[in-house]
């Protein structure tokens, strides 16, 4: 079950997929930049699945690929973002 700060975000959309990852801090870096730079390896440069809002910049957005990865990990970077 997703906390209680994330559930709002993932009820948002119900067509989305979302993966949940276990992580021990004690056997390396768990940190949210950490996941970024997992998601970005894993999606753009393994399976070449971009992010849903690179195709919204792809139609006009502003916004790059770190940006587009920044809004894809839960939770926030800060709470105000969503």
């Amino acid at each position: 079950m997703a906390p209680a700060y994330m559930r709002r975000n993932i009820d948002q959309d119900p067509t989305s997929f979302y993966m949940f990852v276990k992580a021990d801090p004690l056997n390396g870096d768990c940190s949210r930049e950490a996941f970024k730079e997992f998601i970005d390896d894993l999606f753009y440069e393994k399976l070449e699945a971009p992010s849903s809002y690179d195709r919204e910049a792809g139609q006009g957005g502003t916004l790059t690929r770190e940006q587009a990865i920044d809004k894809e990990v839960l939770p926030a970077a800060r709470d105000a973002e969503y």
